[in-house]
């Protein structure tokens, strides 16, 4: 998210065909919300540059893809991300830093 501008939803709906290494681009094509896919918010295609850091982490990542339409966020269980995973995981950062609130 930090390195993409990419909502919640956008990262759940994130497919491995939605990742272009050799032009360097991420496609968000569709969110994922309460399980059920919908458009982005803008209601468009858009089209993300891979940062260094972003294609890093997704090159670690694609190590363990299978299916192109296999999500490209997972747990570390190797589950998709639940609706309120990303704010669980960002609790426990916040906690493991010592940081309180926004």
């Amino acid at each position: 998210m930090a390195f993409a501008g990419l909502r919640p939803s956008e990262v759940r709906g994130l497919r491995w065909c939605d990742v272009d290494f050799m032009s360097g681009v991420l496609t968000v094509r569709r969110g994922l919300i309460v399980g059920e896919e919908t458009t982005p918010k803008s209601h468009h295609h858009r089209a993300v540059p891979l940062s260094n850091p972003l294609r890093t982490a997704i090159e670690l990542a694609a190590k363990a893809k299978g299916s192109p339409w296999e999500p490209v966020a997972l747990t570390a269980h190797g589950h998709p991300w639940g609706d309120f995973g990303l704010h669980q995981a960002f609790g426990r950062a916040q906690q493991r830093a010592g940081l309180q609130g926004w």
